[in-house]
């Protein structure tokens, strides 16, 4: 964090956006990241460590990025990728993807539109 704030400082930049991650996502994929990135610890401080750690370093989280990444491939490719036999058309958690994912089983193609948060970072 402190790098690519360091960097931005060098290019002569006021501040530096980021779609950031949130690490425990994955663990809640049907938890809208609206009411993610509001779960807080009994000190105020998000739940998520990876936003934690953006806030810590002077990050402030200003609201969902909810389609930072879009993938639309077919079942069999997301079958390969994850190692899972796919169910039936509709929404399903996935290991280690923070949203549903969404099958088709007519089209035989799946869509993950992964959500991020916004953290803007002041620097300089």
């Amino acid at each position: 964090i402190q790098a690519f704030r360091q960097r931005a400082a060098e290019a002569g930049l006021r501040g530096v956006i980021a779609p950031v991650r949130p690490v425990l996502k994955a663990a809640y994929p049907l938890m809208a990241m609206d009411d993610f990135i509001r779960w807080t610890e009994a000190d105020g401080s998000p739940v998520d460590p990876w936003l934690r750690s953006h806030q810590r370093a002077g990050g402030r989280i200003i609201g969902p990025c909810l389609r930072s990444m879009t993938v639309v491939a077919p079942t069999a490719r997301w079958e390969a990728w994850t190692g899972l036999r796919l169910p039936p058309s509709g929404r399903h958690a996935v290991p280690g993807c923070l949203a549903p994912l969404e099958i088709d089983t007519q089209a035989g193609v799946a869509r993950y539109e992964e959500p991020n948060v916004w953290v803007v970072h002041t620097v300089g």
